[in-house]
């Protein structure tokens, strides 16, 4: 009964068949072994020879060994150029050439005329700055001459000046002073200043005025001024519209000095402490209406007496 009971389970029956299956796995090599059977069913009773090993490049034959034919062929093989064999030659595909149309044209005729363009604009710019270049070429030139000519005229006008302006002081009407009667300089009495004009030109002079005049005490450390300054202007009656031909004189002109000189002022200019200045200016016209002016100034020196001041703006004639 437990015999059964053993058999009749299934975990037992499972390790039979396990032990079974590893059995006949054992033996199935051995038993091909024997009898020399493959997986096929045939039989092989002949054993492959061992392959043989290549031959190491680093090992050399001996001096003395006879080359085989087999290493005769070898070294033959190598010096000798390899052949090649054609195998096959590809097949290439021609296109037929196209035809050109209108469409194809078109670009190669616009580019064209570009060029062309191109060539035309730049040959007429060549030609354009070569007819400025001339032209300003000329223009320099022609300002050169014109700087020349209108120098050559300046020169030409200052010329007919000098020469028309020569020719009116050889014409016109000189107006100087003359017979001047200087102040005598003494305490408590009238000190007074005459002279007369005098026409030394070729033409008549109009004394139309006015007269001016100035006296100045000046300490010795102060300078007159660069431009006259008249303190006075009176006309008299003795040259209002007085006509003065040619080397004919005025009247003669009597002009106090309008501060009194006492002995004070007497010892300050012969001690030179101050200085005294007197200087008179007339206008008149010339017989071409031009008005002109005459002027002269003196300076009191106690050594050297009356002498004339030397700034040109108080001694000259117009």
């Amino acid at each position: 009964m437990l015999q059964s009971r053993v058999i009749s389970s299934p975990y037992t029956v499972a390790l039979v068949a396990i032990a079974l299956g590893f059995s006949a796995l054992g033996a199935q090599p051995q038993e091909g072994a024997a009898q020399g059977a493959s997986k096929t069913g045939k039989r092989h009773n002949k054993k492959r020879p061992p392959k043989a090993l290549p031959a190491s490049p680093e090992k050399k034959t001996a001096p003395d060994a006879t080359p085989t034919p087999q290493d005769v062929q070898n070294i033959k093989s190598k010096d000798e150029p390899e052949e090649v064999k054609i195998v096959s030659i590809p097949h290439v595909i021609v296109e037929p050439a196209r035809q050109w149309s209108w469409v194809d044209w078109v670009p190669l005729v616009f580019n064209g005329l570009l060029v062309l363009a191109a060539v035309a604009v730049t040959i007429v710019g060549i030609l354009t700055f070569r007819a400025i270049w001339r032209q300003t070429a000329a223009t320099e030139s022609q300002t050169c001459a014109l700087v020349k000519q209108a120098a050559a005229s300046e020169e030409a006008a200052k010329m007919a000046r000098i020469n028309t302006e020569a020719m009116i002081d050889s014409e016109r009407a000189w107006v100087v002073v003359e017979d001047i009667g200087y102040p005598a300089l003494r305490a408590g009495a009238d000190n007074n200043l005459t002279f007369a004009f005098k026409n030394v030109g070729r033409t008549i002079a109009r004394l139309t005025g006015p007269l001016r005049f100035s006296f100045h005490f000046l300490p010795d450390a102060e300078a007159l001024p660069d431009i006259p300054n008249y303190s006075h202007e009176t006309i008299r009656d003795s040259l209002g519209g007085r006509i003065l031909s040619s080397e004919d004189k005025s009247a003669t002109i009597n002009l106090p000095i309008p501060d009194p000189i006492d002995d004070d002022m007497l010892s300050s200019l012969d001690s030179g402490t101050r200085s005294l200045f007197f200087y008179v200016s007339l206008t008149y016209c010339d017989s071409f209406e031009k008005e002109r002016e005459t002027r002269f100034g003196y300076l009191y020196l106690p050594k050297e007496g009356w002498i004339l001041i030397g700034n040109k703006e108080y001694n000259k004639n117009t």
